[in-house]
């Protein structure tokens, strides 16, 4: 082996090490980092857009099949309560969602709303789904955020109530 062959062998495994570790970097755009075959996407929505008592909302994914797409909603003041949006999972149609999402009662105008779209599992998708249930007859109460797939995004944008 010659001293050009070894630096050329030499520079391609560096190349080849460099990239696969900046590939999972190479797929984060407007703070929506894309891990592996999954992303999540909200398209309709922009920070600080003013919404009135509900809006749809509109975006891309791409999830493994044991996943569900679910929509919440929580005004940014309450911390870790937020409201399970849509009635249920969200349908994805050739890479596309839309669903409703609701935003507080009359008296939230002026404050600021946080949706997040998340994957997760069949059983949260039950219980969350389960929610829907029993929430117009206990007043609507919020949930904890939910587990969700950890290979997937977080698609996340904060709005305001006019």
């Amino acid at each position: 082996m010659t001293i050009k062959n070894f630096i050329t062998a030499v520079t391609l495994i560096i190349l080849i090490a460099v990239s696969t570790w900046l590939a999972p970097l190479a797929n984060t755009h407007a703070g929506i980092t894309a891990v592996g075959p999954c992303s999540i996407e909200i398209t309709s929505l922009k920070a600080g857009d003013k919404v009135g008592s509900s809006v749809t909302v509109r975006g891309k994914a791409t999830i493994p099949p044991d996943g569900n797409l679910w929509l919440l909603a929580r005004k940014s003041s309450m911390g870790n309560q937020w409201w399970p949006q849509a009635g249920g999972p969200v349908e994805i149609t050739s890479g596309e969602w839309e669903a409703e999402v609701y935003f507080g009662r009359a008296e939230d105008v002026g404050s600021n709303f946080d949706v997040a779209a998340v994957v997760v599992n069949a059983q949260t998708s039950a219980a969350l789904t389960k929610w829907f249930a029993t929430a117009k007859a206990l007043d609507y109460p919020p949930v904890s955020f939910p587990d969700v797939n950890a290979s997937c995004s977080i698609a996340r944008v904060k709005v305001i109530r006019n």
